[in-house]
Formats: structure tokens, C-alpha cells, sequence
């Protein structure tokens, strides 16, 4: 599996080689090779929590960290690769809103990369 097919929407584990992680993490696929970091504490601006109650995959409440957009080479293959699940239509509107309102860390281009694909997504039909 290469990092550029991974499905936007997508809620995968892998290792997060960008931040030398000895652990696998979660990502949330946001655009072709681009992810935003699950962690259970907000460590990032404009972090959003995602629960577990929603994704049972997750050991606790945790917190996409929409501020910190990672990106990976398309053609690059993913470490230790396994999916999880995929945002759900209510998350999904939820970090819409969320990107557009309170996320200011992001360059402009990766905002508009990143609002392309997701407003792409939730148009697309279920």
C-alpha cells in the first residue's frame, strides 16, 4: 500500500515515520498523501475530538489534530498499514466546519488542498 492510495476519509493505523515514531499511529486521511495525526491529548491548535464511542477502534477519546497536516510522498510505501474505519458523515461536516472556523496553523494552500478534497468527499455519494 503507497500513501497515495489511500482513500480520503480513510481512518488508518500506521507508523508515523515523518515524526520517527517507535509506535504505530492513527491518521485520517484529509487529501492524496496528506493526513492529520489522532492523538488522545490536544496537543495541536485547532485539535477536534473524535470519540470512541463513534469509532470503537479507538482506546479512548481522542483528538484529530487538524492543525498539523502531515504529508507523505504519494508513491512512497506505508509502514505497518492496517484501516480502520472512515469519518462518518457527521464527523466529516463536523471538521469542515471546524478547518474553516477555528484552524489557523495551516498554510493557505494546504487549507485549500485539504477543504478541496474533504467538500469533494462529502458530496460524494454513500
Amino acid at each position: 500500500m503507497k500513501y497515495g492510495d489511500i482513500p480520503v476519509g480513510d481512518i488508518s493505523i500506521f507508523l508515523a515515520v515523518k515524526l520517527a515514531s517507535p509506535a504505530p499511529k492513527f491518521h485520517v486521511c484529509v487529501a492524496p498523501g496528506a493526513f492529520f495525526l489522532v492523538n488522545t491529548r490536544a496537543i495541536w491548535q485547532g485539535s477536534l475530538p473524535i470519540l470512541k464511542e463513534e469509532f470503537p477502534f479507538l482506546e479512548y477519546d481522542s483528538f484529530i489534530g487538524c492543525g498539523h497536516l502531515i504529508q507523505y510522498p504519494l508513491e512512497d510505501e506505508v509502514q505497518g498499514y492496517g484501516r480502520r474505519g472512515k469519518l462518518s458523515a457527521g464527523l466529516l461536516n463536523k471538521l469542515i466546519l471546524h478547518l474553516n472556523r477555528e484552524v489557523k496553523s495551516l498554510s493557505r494552500a494546504q487549507y485549500r488542498m485539504v477543504a478541496r478534497h474533504l467538500m469533494k468527499l462529502s458530496k460524494a455519494p454513500t
